[in-house]
């Protein structure tokens, strides 16, 4: 196929010549593109938060163990963030559309599907809301450190932090994977 190359200062790259095959729009393939990016980023920021709460919670217990305290909220949340999504799947799968898939590797490598990133994305605003409750209802046994009442704040403000901190830095990280391709 030929190039089209003009001195003109506005078109002095090289153009295709314009034929049935070439008329699509690369404007909107790029952004479809840069768009299924952005949600499999935020949907690993949702799995690697979920994943960090848990290591929470279990660090928690562990203390808990240790002192010899016995708290029922942490194991209840945990739990509910570990069972929650496959419930909310079940639930939502009639009512999420499919969406079309623009780089299907990239969703195989992340494990996403919209069905999944709407579970994730409910259970963990449940599990903050959660968070919320423990801390408000709280109601413990004498702790020997201080920080220990505050569990559920510190928690929460972990999660949330951390999730608006890699929403951020995950897509851009998966585009620098996409390029030198480490995909």
């Amino acid at each position: 196929m030929a190039y089209i190359i003009t001195n003109h200062p506005e078109n002095s790259v090289a153009k295709q010549p314009n034929t049935p095959e070439n008329n699509t729009n690369s404007d909107s393939d790029l952004s479809r593109m840069n768009a299924e990016i952005l949600l499999v980023g935020r949907f690993h920021a949702l799995t690697l938060c979920r994943a960090v709460l848990f290591c929470l919670f279990t660090g928690f217990e562990i203390i808990h163990a240790i002192y010899g305290f016995h708290t029922s909220s942490s194991m209840t949340i945990m739990l509910f963030s570990i069972i929650s999504p496959w419930i909310l799947e079940a639930v939502l799968s009639p009512h999420i559309k499919k969406t079309a898939v623009v780089l299907p590797f990239l969703r195989k490598h992340y494990h996403y599907s919209s069905l999944r990133y709407a579970a994730n994305n409910i259970c963990f605003f449940l599990c903050c809301l959660l968070l919320i409750l423990w801390q408000r209802h709280n109601s413990y046994p004498v702790y020997p450190f201080e920080w220990l009442y505050r569990a559920p704040s510190i928690f929460l403000f972990i999660i949330a932090s951390l999730r608006i901190l890699l929403s951020l830095f995950l897509p851009g990280h998966i585009r620098r994977r996409m390029l030198h391709g480490k995909m």
